[in-house]
């Protein structure tokens, strides 16, 4: 038997579980020091006594021979979050969902599981275990007795890691407010005629890129941070390449600069940065950044909201070309020879490279 006492509604209360918590007794029991008060406290713990996920009681979902108490619907964490109300909470629907299929082996609905909801071998409910069974082999094999010390510091990591994953939550919830309360959602072109949803924001909240694409089901991602950094993420699902893209903000950021130094268009797109460059170009994930957790010193760009969308809007609808030549363009005909006959042409995109290589081409034969 494992007991500790909990702080819960303003009293304490001595909670009783089996040996070794589970992951869904320890997250229970975040639930109840967060969320319990008088109420909860008057109806379940009036001796100051609490049993969670062993020896009967409300939130005991074992079955009970000598008293024929059938199993309950659900594990310890989804009885507790029943009585708690804690469904008004979205950051713990997630939590709630991994945890009763850890336990119970199903979805909450008794479907197929999600994604989200697989038992992996790093999870948090089985790195608990590993915990617990690293801390009693080396108990073992020093042959000495487990202390109550050593127990209770795995069981108050795992409450800080439960808190950690709600934290981790509630930064997304607040991300989809942000994103419906001052984001700009618009429907752009990309290549072959397909429409991607834009997501463009000002945030510091670093949950923005993933409750954009899940969320509002954004294929392009524009954040600037409050350190006035921009940083765009894709949805690799969409199979959406960068590579003009980073061109573009690259030339473009030089000039803004007033000193263009690198017009090259294999480095310019190359993946990392051009030399005193501000612009990460991280091909594999499909995101430019405007600096990284590893250059935090990277300077700010000089480049506005409207400067980048436009770049992006260029970039990744592969049939725009200046309107003023698109008609020539488009027969696979390019007379440009510099900036003077078309804004585009010092971009050197991929589109207008492929036309100017066939050109070339069919003059050799």
């Amino acid at each position: 038997m494992f007991s500790m006492l909990l702080n819960i509604g303003g009293e304490p209360v001595r909670v009783y579980m089996h040996d070794d918590p589970h992951f869904e007794e320890i997250a229970a029991a975040v639930a109840l020091v967060d969320h319990g008060a008088a109420q909860f406290l008057n109806k379940y713990c009036r001796m100051g006594e609490l049993n969670l996920g062993a020896f009967g009681g409300p939130f005991d979902e074992h079955p009970d021979r000598l008293t024929g108490q059938q199993r309950k619907n659900g594990c310890c964490l989804t009885l507790v979050a029943e009585a708690l109300g804690l469904e008004q909470f979205p950051w713990w629907r997630e939590l709630i969902a991994f945890c009763h299929f850890a336990d119970m082996g199903q979805r909450i609905d008794g479907q197929r599981h999600w994604a989200v909801e697989v038992r992996h071998p790093y999870d948090p409910y089985n790195l608990l275990k590993l915990r617990y069974r690293k801390l009693r082999d080396e108990a073992r094999r020093a042959k000495i007795d487990l202390s109550d010390e050593a127990l209770l510091q795995i069981f108050n990591g795992a409450m800080e890691d439960v808190r950690l994953l709600l934290w981790k939550q509630k930064m997304y919830f607040l991300a989809v407010d942000e994103i419906k309360a001052y984001g700009r959602c618009e429907d752009i072109n990309g290549s072959n005629g397909k429409q991607l949803k834009l997501v463009a924001i000002t945030s510091d909240n670093w949950q923005i890129n993933v409750a954009a694409r899940s969320w509002f089901h954004a294929d392009v991602v524009v954040q600037r941070d409050g350190a006035e950094r921009v940083h765009v993420f894709t949805n690799q699902k969409a199979d959406i390449s960068l590579s003009d893209l980073a061109q573009m903000l690259n030339l473009a950021e030089q000039e803004a600069e007033g000193f263009v130094h690198m017009t090259n268009w294999k480095t310019l797109r190359a993946e990392g940065a051009i030399e005193d460059g501000k612009w990460f170009y991280l091909f594999q994930f499909g995101q430019i950044h405007n600096g990284t957790e590893s250059y935090p010193d990277t300077p700010a760009t000089l480049l506005s909201n409207d400067q980048i969308l436009g770049l992006v809007k260029i970039a990744l609808d592969k049939s725009y070309f200046n309107p003023e030549q698109s008609s020539q363009c488009r027969r696979g005909v390019c007379n440009s020879r510099g900036v003077c006959d078309c804004p585009l042409h010092k971009y050197g995109l991929q589109r207008c490279r492929t036309i100017r290589f066939d050109m070339y081409a069919s003059r050799r034969w």
